[in-house]
């Protein structure tokens, strides 16, 4: 029975806001394009760093090249566990988390007595949290806009060419006036500055005000709260303090009525006390929570798997000319000075690149698939010509179109990956595609660095290097295909369960 006198709260309804192509949107536009900024301003920069590392610790190419390949590798791979973390926790608190990560692990760098270790704090440590750090932002972007998405996009990555082209030149200076240790120093406080930015990532849920009143009886009063659920449960409370599980459930059959909350704490009381549910340890019980979340149905799409293959192609060669370029060109003739230039030209073209493109897709009759191939295809056979000239003159228009054409690339694949398979798995799906490049990373800048090693120059891993991502490019040809042919296989099943049909009718 209610009671007038019994106190009154207010019922609202929580559910999944749609993208608002605007508005607060435009805040994570610009949070997501800092942390572009920043994440592969400096690691884009590396290849500068790289020369200086080589000649002080006395490495080899391939041995410091393996530094950024474990970053670049440790980024991405980590990406499916970021996923699921920031699915079940929030992107906020995650790439917050990430940040104090990456900037530990950049600070004691500048402690480093030998390469072995800087494996591990330069390239693993920093690698980690900036995975924790990247999606979260790449997939905020994603559910803020819906008709402008790559648009949105677009302006998000190219903090990445504007990183690139304002870090180089700085780098150069670091390195000049404090030495590397120095550098990776102030590095290591630039990169905690992502904090701040991720502390930007509001979560995008909207609240359904009814405006009804709900009394609560004394009956229903006597049972326990969701408000006194011990913190120490085990398998978590949300930040509105309802347990996850039943309140998607809630959710789900929009069972919101005070009668649905009474027969759940009802349940919740019979099944036993909540303060005698086995506990685990912190680490466990979160990366178990986090994974439950993670959804691997996309690769029983046909497309996607075709997708993932491309990026592992093109990611194979994508940071190597970042890498080695700088060196190849000082092995030529060129300054340390002119050879910065040439990353700072990638940066700036990569960023007109991914603004122009980013426009140009949401165009509706622009097809992105084949402009993503295209483009990697172009990217390729500029890669594959780079070693026939060692001008200045030269290295910088290759510097320009390799910017451009692989800003494409960076503007594109999470946008195909929302054609693909739709909004509702593209958190997920983003995950296992940001983890195949990252294997493609630990793979390709070594095994380029090997090359050398084993020829003395560097025009093999240039042809090598545009060779893959010629063949990645080719490959997206085949999901037009593909879904041609799945089309023309469900219309002739249609076909032939009508004709059975027809058949059992005249048995009858």
């Amino acid at each position: 029975m209610v009671n007038a006198e019994d106190k009154s709260i207010k019922e609202s309804k929580i559910g999944t806001a749609r993208p608002t192509d605007g508005g607060y949107g435009w805040v994570v536009v610009f949070a997501a394009f800092m942390m572009n900024f920043i994440v592969f301003g400096i690691l884009n920069s590396s290849g500068i760093l790289f020369v200086e590392l080589s000649e002080e610790l006395q490495a080899g190419k391939a041995a410091t090249a393996w530094i950024s390949s474990i970053t670049f590798g440790t980024l991405f791979v980590s990406s499916p566990v970021s996923s699921a973390l920031s699915i079940r926790y929030g992107s906020r608190i995650i790439s917050i988390i990430g940040s104090l990560i990456a900037g530990i692990g950049f600070i004691s760098s500048g402690f480093a007595e030998s390469i072995y270790f800087l494996y591990i704090s330069l390239g693993l440590v920093s690698g980690i949290g900036l995975g924790l750090v990247y999606l979260p932002f790449v997939v905020s972007v994603g559910i803020y806009f819906e008709k402008k998405t790559s648009f949105a996009m677009g302006i998000s990555v190219c903090g990445t060419g504007v990183g690139t082209f304002v870090c180089s030149p700085i780098v150069e200076g670091l390195l000049n006036e404090y030495g590397w240790k120095g550098t990776t120093l102030i590095l290591g406080g630039i990169v905690l500055n992502l904090a701040v930015f991720g502390s930007l990532l509001r979560p995008h849920v909207k609240h359904f005000d009814n405006n009804k009143n709900i009394c609560l009886s004394k009956e229903r009063k006597s049972h326990p709260d969701f408000y006194s659920v011990p913190q120490n449960v085990a398998y978590g409370i949300n930040s509105n303090n309802f347990l996850f599980e039943e309140t998607e459930k809630f959710l789900a059959n929009k069972q919101t009525t005070p009668s649905a909350i009474y027969k759940s704490n009802s349940r919740l009381k019979e099944e036993g006390d909540l303060d005698n549910l086995p506990k685990e340890h912190t680490c466990t019980r979160i990366l178990k929570s986090a994974l439950s979340y993670y959804d691997f149905s996309s690769f029983k799409n046909f497309n996607f798997i075709i997708f993932l293959l491309s990026n592992f192609f093109i990611m194979l060669g994508m940071n190597a000319p970042y890498i080695y370029l700088p060196d190849r060109s000082q092995e030529k003739g060129v300054s340390k000075s002119e050879s910065a230039i040439f990353i700072s030209v990638i940066g700036i073209a990569n960023m007109a690149g991914r603004i122009v493109v980013g426009w140009f897709a949401d165009r509706k009759w622009v097809n992105r698939l084949l402009l993503y191939g295209t483009s990697m295809v172009i990217c390729g056979t500029a890669t594959i010509i780079n070693p026939l000239d060692d001008s200045v003159e030269y290295l910088i228009v290759y510097s320009a179109i390799y910017g451009w054409f692989s800003g494409v690339f960076i503007c594109l694949y999470a946008i195909i990956l929302i054609d693909l398979l739709g909004l509702q798995k593209f958190s997920n799906a983003l995950g296992i595609v940001i983890m195949v490049q990252g294997i493609a990373s630990f793979i390709g800048p070594p095994a380029a660095g090997w090359l050398y090693s084993k020829t003395g120059n560097y025009n093999t891993s240039f042809y090598a290097i545009g060779v893959v991502e010629i063949f990645g490019g080719l490959l997206v040809s085949f999901i037009p295909l593909a879904r041609k042919y799945f089309i023309k296989q469900t219309l002739k099943l249609d076909s032939e369960c009508e004709v059975i049909e027809i058949d059992t009718g005249d048995n009858f």
